[in-house]
C-alpha cells in the first residue's frame, strides 16, 4: 500500500541562487549609485550655478555688490566643503556685509547635508555594484546579468521621472523639501534672487544629463563583458 504524502512532501527544497541574488542587487543599487552620484555632480559643482545665473541674467540687474564669478565660486566652494559656511561679502570698501542672510545660510547647509548622504549611500551602492559586477563577470552568467541590468535601466527611468515630477511641482517639491530648507524666505531674499525660479527645472536638467551619461557609461561595460547578442534578447 502506497503512503500518502502530504503537500509539502512532494516538494523538494529549492537551493540558495547566489548568481541571482548578485544580479537582483544590480536592479536595486545600479540606479540607486547613479542617481545619488549624479544629484552629487550637479550641485556640488559650479556649472549648474553658473547656468542658471547666465540664463537668468540677474546678475546684470540686481543691485547685490558682488560678481557672478564670486556668486559660482562661493556655491561650489561651500558645497564642496572648502568652507564651512555659506558666506560672501560685498564688494565695497566702506562696511561689507554678506550678502547671504542666516536663513540662506541654513537652507543651503541643510541641502549640503542632504548631498552628504546621497553621497554615502550612493558610494556604498557603488561598492555593491563592484562586487557584483565582478563575480557575475567572473562566472560568466550573461544571460542572468543583462536581464536584471535592463531591469535595472527601466528602474532608473522611473525614478529619474519621479524625481523631475517632485522637482517641477512646486508643492510636491515643497513637500518633499520643506524639512531641508526650512521656512519660507522673505521677499527680495538674496538667495531666492540669485537662484531663480527656473533652478530646480535646470537641476532636473543636469540631473538627467548627468545620469544618462553615468548610465551610458555602465551600458558599454556591462555591453563590454556580456556581449551585444545578450543585450538585445527580449526580457
Amino acid at each position: 500500500m502506497r503512503k500518502s504524502r502530504g503537500v509539502y512532501g512532494t516538494r523538494k527544497k529549492r537551493d540558495f541562487d547566489i548568481q541571482k541574488f548578485l544580479a537582483n542587487l544590480i536592479v536595486i543599487f545600479l540606479p540607486i549609485m547613479i542617481f545619488c552620484l549624479s544629484a552629487n555632480i550637479v550641485l556640488r559643482l559650479g556649472e549648474v550655478y553658473e547656468f542658471s545665473l547666465n540664463s537668468s541674467e540677474i546678475m546684470e540687474n540686481t543691485t547685490i555688490a558682488t560678481t557672478k564669478d564670486d556668486v559660482v565660486n562661493t556655491f561650489a566652494s561651500f558645497m564642496q566643503h572648502r568652507m564651512p559656511e555659506l558666506t560672501l561679502m560685498e564688494n565695497v570698501e566702506y562696511e561689507p556685509q554678506d550678502i547671504f542672510s542666516s536663513l540662506d545660510k541654513k537652507a543651503m547647509a541643510g541641502l549640503r547635508s542632504l548631498l552628504d548622504v546621497l553621497l554615502a549611500i550612493g558610494a556604498g551602492a557603488f561598492l555593491v555594484n563592484l562586487a557584483a559586477y565582478f563575480f557575475l563577470i567572473r562566472w560568466r552568467v550573461k544571460a542572468v546579468f543583462m536581464k536584471r541590468f535592463k531591469i535595472a535601466v527601466l528602474v532608473l527611468l522611473i525614478i529619474e521621472v519621479v524625481n523631475a515630477v517632485i522637482n517641477l511641482v512646486p508643492s510636491l517639491r515643497m513637500a518633499a523639501y520643506g524639512g531641508v530648507f526650512g521656512k519660507k524666505f522673505p521677499d527680495g531674499d538674496n538667495l531666492v534672487l540669485l537662484l531663480s525660479d527656473s533652478f530646480p527645472f535646470q537641476v532636473t536638467m543636469f540631473e538627467i544629463i548627468v545620469g544618462g551619461i553615468l548610465l551610458a557609461l555602465m551600458t558599454y561595460i556591462t555591453w563590454s563583458v556580456a556581449g551585444r547578442r545578450k543585450f538585445f534578447k527580449r526580457f
